[in-house]
């Protein structure tokens, strides 16, 4: 099952503001013009203003839109309020992102659909009369994704393999979750523009050009995925935090205060759930279309903001930006559980970065911190790490 909240950060805001229910209203990081909504409301949805929207833009389709400055806290909260509903019916829960979860039912004794039933109720009664969700059941995630896509908002969808044949009409590929632009590319190149012509290519064909990545695809389209939940007791891929900003540049001494910040926020992030890094990542999305992205692996272990900031900045060294610089992305990969080992030669952050976090645990994120990170907010507000 995958229950997929309906324009999250604008129903949690309607709920917190009765004055904006009923009202074509959205979400934005920051407040300029220029910016783009993280999330729409229900009523601007069908008005056609939709996420990613820039704040002129949705002005332009509906002028007494309403748009207000995202609050991550206020969205982390109640997404674990909505999770903790999940823990009653199964232990085999997967928060995909901060408003999709993936519960895995194949051993509860109860009918799957009322199930659902019950948690759309929960949900309204128990974190907010405003907040609806749409319900995908099926036989693997990405079967149970096409579900809850298929009756949005508010609904609830039983969905199996036989039937995909009927609900890729009228698709395209790019519409079907974990098939990337960059697959629809090469697919485009062997003829295969649908779904349904991926189905029914001669699987031997997709090997021979893509090896197990081709089998793999024909394997998600047929629906004949085997996955399993990835509980928050697995081990995550990576911790990395990304923004769009607020200004353009390509100057980076302008830019290095939003990597800094955005490396620390990944730092905690990793560091609260207990793992320690061996291998880093930044991209940069220029406004032109263009960007750039490059990993770097370690001989060591890095768990601090700082040390992640000296790496990336190591990394773009050499690139030259043809157009001002408009999204940002930074993070943590090749991870393993840190072990609490005492070390014979210490690092002076080694005691320091644990109290630093229980401090900004109790009095809120960045409340203290190292100098170099003063005023950085200004360039890096609070904002989700979408996904895993």
């Amino acid at each position: 099952m995958l229950v997929d909240m309906n324009s999250f950060f604008a129903s949690v805001e309607q709920q917190a503001n009765p004055f904006l229910r009923g009202r074509p209203m959205g979400v934005a990081a920051s407040l300029h013009e220029t910016s783009c909504l993280i999330a729409t409301s229900k009523e601007a949805k069908a008005m056609g203003i939709k996420t990613a929207t820039s704040i002129y833009k949705a002005k332009k389709i509906y002028p007494g839109i309403v748009v207000v400055k995202n609050e991550p806290e206020k969205y982390r909260e109640v997404s674990r309020q909505i999770n903790t509903i999940f823990s009653d019916y199964t232990d085999q829960v997967e928060p995909y992102s901060i408003d999709e979860s993936f519960l895995d039912l194949t051993s509860s004794k109860t009918n799957p659909v009322m199930v659902g039933m019950e948690i759309k109720r929960r949900i309204r009664e128990e974190a907010g009369e405003w907040l609806t969700c749409s319900v995908g059941i099926g036989p693997n995630k990405f079967i149970a994704k096409l579900a809850a896509d298929y009756q949005k908002p508010d609904g609830l969808s039983v969905l199996w393999a036989s039937q995909l044949r009927e609900v890729y009409g009228g698709k395209k590929l790019s519409d079907l979750w974990g098939i990337s632009r960059g697959w629809t590319k090469r697919l485009a190149g062997l003829g295969i523009f649908t779904p349904r012509q991926l189905m029914d290519y001669p699987l031997a064909n997709l090997m021979a050009m893509f090896g197990k990545p081709g089998y793999y695809l024909w394997q998600k389209v047929n629906g004949l995925d085997e996955d399993i939940i990835a509980t928050e007791e697995d081990v995550s891929k990576s911790f990395g935090n990304s923004w769009v900003l607020n200004f353009r540049t390509m100057d980076k001494n302008l830019l290095a205060p939003v990597v800094l910040r955005l490396a620390e926020k990944a730092a905690r992030r990793m560091r609260r759930e207990g793992f320690v890094s061996s291998g880093v990542y930044i991209s940069v999305r220029l406004a032109d279309g263009g960007g750039f992205q490059q990993f770097r692996k370690l001989k060591f272990k890095i768990n601090t903001g700082l040390e992640l900031y000296i790496q990336a900045m190591s990394l773009w060294q050499s690139w030259k930006f043809s157009s001002p610089v408009m999204h940002i992305a930074v993070g943590f990969t090749s991870l393993s559980p840190k072990m609490n080992q005492t070390s014979l030669w210490p690092k002076q952050e080694d005691n320091l970065t644990p109290v630093l976090d229980k401090i900004n645990d109790k009095y809120g994120e960045m409340m203290i911190r190292p100098g170099s990170l003063t005023r950085t907010s200004d360039y890096a507000p609070d904002s989700i790490a979408f996904g895993k």
